[in-house]
């Protein structure tokens, strides 16, 4: 059964056994859980950062943006969680799901520093792993 409202739950730790119609969100982890919205049964896990997932807390209800929705999934679902309601769109064709994973990934690049960035260059999201390689010329 479609769900039209989703409600929301703080946890440290997900739940090893999720509860339909409700999000399960860890900020120490920064992870959300819940089962699909469509009543499939699939766990879907995402993460929380700022080239991921948002979080909206406005007090009595959350957003989650982007959408949720995978290639593949056999229910083929494609919703938005925002203030509370599942809002439905339609399925992810390829075509769309490849362009917000090529979006998804220059966000991505553009926040963390591309690999085509001159070594003296620095970004101000350069990550851990990027400074110490430019710092010491690995």
């Amino acid at each position: 059964m479609r769900l039209d409202r989703i409600g929301y739950e703080f946890v440290q730790y997900i739940p090893r056994d999720l509860e339909e119609g409700q999000l399960y969100i860890s900020l120490e982890y920064a992870v959300t859980a819940h089962l699909c919205c469509c009543g499939c049964g699939t766990e879907v896990s995402l993460p929380l950062s700022p080239v991921e997932w948002k979080l909206i807390f406005d007090g009595p209800e959350v957003s989650l943006t982007p959408s949720v929705g995978r290639p593949g999934w056999s229910c083929e679902s494609h919703y938005i969680i925002r203030q509370g309601r599942v809002l439905w769109l339609e399925s992810l064709t390829p075509e769309i799901a490849a362009a917000h994973i090529q979006r998804a990934d220059a966000g991505r690049a553009a926040y963390y520093g591309r690999d085509d960035e001159s070594p003296n260059e620095e970004s101000p999201h350069e990550g851990l792993w990027r400074k110490l390689k430019r710092r010491f010329g690995w």
